[in-house]
């Protein structure tokens, strides 16, 4: 036993010795070993490095197979080591590669063999190289109505989806309508103004499910309430159903400024009145016409009814010309009927129609005009009066009988209308007619 203990207490000191004797003298030991290097560089290549090179195109003094025997590795084992420097393409993009069809069935094996991937699982990489939809892809497919939503949740999960954010998700998916669309639904009734939730249909939902700021929602609920336009305003204003107020402040709404409004309303305002300011001026015109006020009295009513002077000369002027205008189409049509009538001669019309301030040219073709119904308004001879003329002797049978037969009487009855006159049957009766006898005492 004290052999032993010996033994291991100088292998101990021993080793102590030697750790520290190593540390010491390695410095020394090092810069020799350096200085040795450089006097005689002949340290070849590793065998790796051999191969390294060859792949990557470089040049090795001596050529490669002379290098790598100098570590000791011959020509066919540097061939190994050749074809294990370089790496296919990852397997990923070998089944990218594959799909795309820019590489066969057998370039895709190889590759899978070349990398470190074991072979069997290159079936499972290229199917995993195959591009499927998104879990988002499902959810949207479920919102248009493409698949059902057991389906949806199989598919999203089976992509990846966490089942646990569904029907979140979901609920953010799609548009909703915009503020003025929802606003319309509401102001019809379809829609709730109010109320917020996923399974909620109103403006509020609708509102906050767009992509606008919570914070508008009270201001686009109070846009949406309806404002009646400007025109439809001053109507309601001038019937009496707003007040200057309410329609004032209605059209503000409406984006006119202050004067624009107060501009409306005064339209509105002369409105109310026009009917009374019209039954105004034609009685002041009335009185005028009929010469119960006198022109500056009349133009002082109208002053008042907001005429200015210029416009009030102008109205009466007319007046006076409608005036004018009555009494002298009254003496022309007088002229026209003496005229036409023979009691006056064309001289004396013409005379009668300069009197009434006609024009003179103006005269002579209304003259020429009416000479021919002048001359159309000739009388003629009452049957009584041929018959007193034919008895008088002023004309004789034929003539008389003609004259008659023109005023529609037949041959006949104008023989027996003259042989009455005559108090006997006239000679001469007509072809045919039987003369009767003379009556006996």
């Amino acid at each position: 036993m004290a052999a032993l203990g010996t033994t291991i207490e100088q292998l101990f000191l021993w080793s102590v010795a030697g750790t520290l004797v190593t540390g010491a003298l390695t410095p020394a030991v090092q810069a020799e070993t350096n200085l040795a290097n450089s006097l005689a560089p002949v340290v070849p290549l590793s065998p790796a490095d051999v191969a390294d090179a060859v792949l990557r195109n470089v040049d090795v003094p001596g050529g490669p197979e002379a290098e790598a025997a100098m570590s000791g590795v011959n020509a066919d084992r540097l061939a190994v080591l050749n074809a294990l420097a370089g790496n296919a393409p990852d397997p990923g993009s070998l089944a990218i590669a594959l799909r795309r069809k820019l590489i066969d069935q057998g370039t895709y094996d190889r590759g899978i063999r070349q990398g470190r991937l074991r072979d069997e699982w290159g079936p499972l990489v290229r199917e995993l190289a195959v591009v499927q939809p998104s879990p988002q892809a499902m959810l949207d497919a479920y919102l248009e109505g493409q698949i059902s939503e057991a389906e949806a949740r199989d598919r999203y999960a089976q992509l990846g989806g966490d089942p646990a954010y569904f029907d979140i998700l979901f609920d953010t998916q799609g548009q909703a309508p915009t503020p003025t669309q929802l606003a319309d639904l509401a102001n019809r009734g379809i829609i709730g103004w109010g109320g917020s939730g996923p399974g909620v249909v109103s403006f509020e939902q609708g509102f906050l499910e767009g992509p606008w700021r919570n914070k508008w929602l009270g201001p686009m609920r109070e846009a949406a309430a309806y404002l009646p336009p400007p025109r439809t305003v001053t109507a309601m204003h001038k019937e009496g159903a707003l007040s200057d107020a309410q329609a004032t402040a209605l059209l503000e709404k409406q984006g006119l400024t202050p004067e624009l409004a107060a501009a409306y309303l005064a339209s509105s305002s002369h409105g109310k009145t026009a009917r009374a300011k019209e039954l105004a001026e034609s009685t002041v015109l009335g009185l005028y016409r009929d010469r119960i006020i006198p022109r500056a009295e009349a133009a002082t009513f109208l002053d008042k009814l907001g005429f200015t002077p210029e416009q009030a000369d102008y109205i009466l002027q007319v007046e006076d010309l409608r005036v004018a205008e009555r009494y002298i189409t009254a003496a022309v049509s007088r002229v026209h009927t003496l005229y036409v009538g023979h009691k006056i001669s064309e001289a004396q019309a013409l005379a009668a129609l300069a009197g009434v301030g006609v024009e003179n040219t103006q005269a002579g073709e209304l003259v020429k005009l009416w000479g021919h119904e002048r001359a159309a308004n000739m009388r003629e001879l009452t049957p009584a009066q041929v018959e007193s003329a034919f008895g008088y002797g002023i004309i004789d049978q034929p003539t008389a009988l003609a004259m008659l037969a023109d005023m529609g009487y037949s041959p006949y009855d104008a023989w027996v209308a003259l042989s009455v006159h005559n108090k006997a049957p006239l000679a001469n009766p007509p072809a045919g007619a039987t003369v009767p006898a003379p009556a006996g005492p």
